[in-house]
């Protein structure tokens, strides 16, 4: 693995039976370099092996051929990545300060420290007023806030990220796109982010990769090179959507 990529899969392969006994072919032979603070978006039809990918990094579950490396270490089970779904997974009987405190608690850190830490988490993602609130009592919105601030009291180097913001309105989908670039920025991270909306992938990535279905192969990658946070309104952001719209596009044809 080269100085410069944080994850490197090389022939990554992986099938599934189904109750009725049916092979389903999720991936097929997947080689990928992701760069350390990199942002990668992963595109394509439904069934192209998008959230396998994810759970394959994550380490929760195991390829049938290939190798997945993170740094220097081959990861054939549990990684240091943090996984963030569409569902945000809080826990619904603890209220916002406890959820973020988890994975220090977990880490074992002290708890007046750890609450110490969350407050401040909280306050640097708008959170600070509803650090007593359970998780029904928030909005969408507000929900995967405060997974993202789970997230950062991880303190994990790469974040993955399955369709995070895929049920909120558009007015709070671009505020946490902009919010996560910021973080991302910030610490420093590095993203892998499955999405169904190209638009959001343009906006977001440096690098967006479509795969096809049936099974999951790695059809396209464009690498985006203009400053963020992009205008939407531009030349440029239209022409990068037209560009992964045709190939999807042809992989369903």
């Amino acid at each position: 693995m080269s100085g410069d990529n944080l994850l490197q899969l090389r022939g990554v392969t992986k099938s599934y039976l189904t109750r009725s006994r049916e092979e389903i072919h999720a991936l097929a032979d997947v080689t990928l370099d992701v760069e350390r603070e990199r942002f990668l978006a992963v595109v394509g039809p439904t069934g192209c092996g998008k959230t396998t990918l994810l759970r394959l990094i994550a380490g929760l579950e195991v390829p049938d051929q290939g190798t997945i490396e993170i740094g220097l270490t081959p990861k054939k089970t549990a990684s240091p990545c943090a996984y963030l779904t569409q569902e945000h997974s809080l826990f619904p009987w603890l209220p916002v300060r406890k959820n973020i405190e988890i994975p220090m608690i977990v880490r074992g850190v002290y708890p007046q420290s750890a609450r110490r830490m969350a407050e401040e988490v909280a306050a640097s993602l708008g959170l600070g007023d509803y650090l007593g609130l359970y998780p029904h009592e928030l909005s969408g919105g507000l929900q995967q806030r405060t997974a993202m601030a789970r997230l950062l009291t991880t303190e994990a180097s790469v974040w993955l990220m399955d369709e995070p913001f895929s049920s909120l309105d558009e007015k709070t989908r671009h505020a946490l796109q902009h919010l996560l670039l910021d973080i991302q920025k910030q610490r420093r991270i590095t993203v892998i982010f499955v999405t169904h909306t190209i638009d959001e992938a343009v906006y977001l990535a440096d690098q967006v990769l479509v795969l096809s279905a049936n099974p999951g192969r790695i059809v396209g990658s464009f690498q985006l090179s203009s400053p963020k946070p992009r205008n939407r309104m531009s030349e440029d952001f239209g022409f990068r959507i037209e560009q992964v719209r045709q190939i999807i596009e042809r992989v369903l044809a």
